[in-house]
């Protein structure tokens, strides 16, 4: 999150001055759920959670400086979006991933595919008219 505000601070203006332009932060499924300890608990070690509460924080946090600078900066022209990707697959263990899919409507985790096309829409001018949303790619996982 901080990272993410100090680059908005010191380009947004610019971009606002510009009149145009599209920002879309990187969110996480977390940012609006709260993760399932027991994807976790056949790991070892201590603390007994890999996702500690400061990720989810800090990524509702990001979703919500995204709704405030989509207010502040859509009168100039500026959109920005949030992207929240959930269950991407990166080689985690087939326990976890197993524990996982269970959980998704979609019974499988996002590729770096399934990303593109999301990423692409909100970067372009066919959301030219959206702005201020946390957009889940997540296969359903957070409609539950």
């Amino acid at each position: 999150m901080f990272g993410a505000f100090q680059i908005l601070q010191v380009f947004g203006e610019d971009l606002a001055a510009s009149g145009h332009g599209s920002v879309i932060n990187i969110g996480s499924l977390y940012a609006v759920v709260s993760p399932d300890q027991r994807f976790y608990d056949h790991l070892p070690g201590k603390p007994p959670f890999l996702k500690p509460p400061a990720y989810g924080a800090s990524k509702a946090a990001l979703a919500n400086l995204t709704k405030f600078l989509a207010t502040l900066w859509g009168p100039k022209g500026v959109r920005v979006n949030t992207l929240s990707p959930g269950g991407v697959e990166g080689g985690q263990d087939g326990t976890f991933k197993s524990k996982f899919i269970s959980r998704v409507p979609l019974s499988r985790m996002a590729t770096l595919n399934d990303l593109q096309g999301p990423f692409l829409f909100l970067a372009s001018d066919a959301s030219r008219y959206v702005t201020g949303i946390n957009l889940m790619v997540d296969g359903g996982f957070t409609t539950w």
